[in-house]
């Protein structure tokens, strides 16, 4: 039992670095080792599968993440029942697979069943759970649901302001729910939320860059909704320089965001000059 959980916790330390063919020969031997001690349907071997699934998905192969998750679960629902945290953690692991592979519609049904059974688990209010609210919420985005997305969000940020005084996760709730309200026209709250945000993303113990500029780039496109385009160039240009300079694998992930900024900005700059 030891080697496999040694076999495992080298999984996780090599998803982390993003070494997934690493994590995935690690999990491989953790299965098998599991699998030996504990036979194939007890919840320790679900959480290898599990963590398995997860590599598969930073590697992108996202049919064996699918089907590692998928395994996971029917494990985990004969061990542990229908309402527990694991089994809310796989069926996110199945709605996020699905997002990946641009089926955020199909992908809601996991995610909204996941919440379920974290309020039924550890409770509505939990700082666990607020991950779930804030999944939901964000996926109802993406899917332009924003009026269905407000309510968990607001959870999430209700949460969070509650029961962390962990900067990111509070400056993180406040981002997606200001994203809500501004697509709702609550531009003056949407603005408030974001201005705090960027005050507790930029004091956190682990600064993200990245999440700066998210910040920065709402501020100022919300300025320019107001009609006060004139302070919104600081904050655009900030984003901007932020986003220029990320490391090469960031910018990868970021340049249809780089190419937002750089078209707010405009915006921003020529309202003014016209006038």
């Amino acid at each position: 039992p030891l080697q496999a959980q040694l076999q495992r916790t080298r999984c996780r330390v090599e998803i982390a670095k993003r070494a997934y063919d690493n994590a995935i020969r690690y999990c491989q031997q953790a299965l098998a080792l599991g699998s030996k001690v504990y036979g194939d349907s007890r919840p320790e071997v679900a959480d290898v599968l599990h963590v398995l699934a997860t590599a598969y998905r930073g590697k992108e192969d996202y049919a064996h993440a699918m089907q590692n998750y998928k395994e996971a679960l029917e494990v985990e629902q004969k061990g542990l029942g229908a309402v527990h945290p694991s089994i809310a953690s796989n069926l996110r692991g199945i709605g996020l697979t699905l997002i990946l592979q641009n089926r955020g519609k199909d992908a809601q049904p996991y995610l909204e069943r996941a919440l379920g059974i974290m309020q039924q688990s550890l409770g509505q209010d939990h700082i666990r759970t607020s991950d779930f609210y804030l999944l939901v919420g964000k996926n109802l985005l993406a899917l332009n649901r924003v009026v269905d997305a407000e309510l968990p969000l607001r959870r999430c940020f209700s949460i969070r302001e509650k029961a962390t005084d962990g900067e990111t996760l509070r400056a993180e709730a406040r981002y997606f729910l200001g994203q809500a309200l501004a697509r709702l026209g609550s531009y003056n709250e949407a603005l408030n939320l974001n201005v705090v945000g960027l005050e507790l993303i930029e004091r956190a113990a682990k600064r993200s860059e990245a999440r700066v500029a998210y910040n920065l780039h709402a501020i100022g496109v919300i300025l320019i909704a107001l009609g006060r385009s004139e302070e919104a160039v600081p904050y655009l240009e900030r984003a901007l320089s932020i986003r220029r300079n990320l490391r090469e694998e960031e910018l990868r992930a970021n340049l249809q965001r780089l190419a937002e900024t750089q078209f707010a900005l405009a915006q921003a700059l020529w309202v003014p000059a016209r006038g």
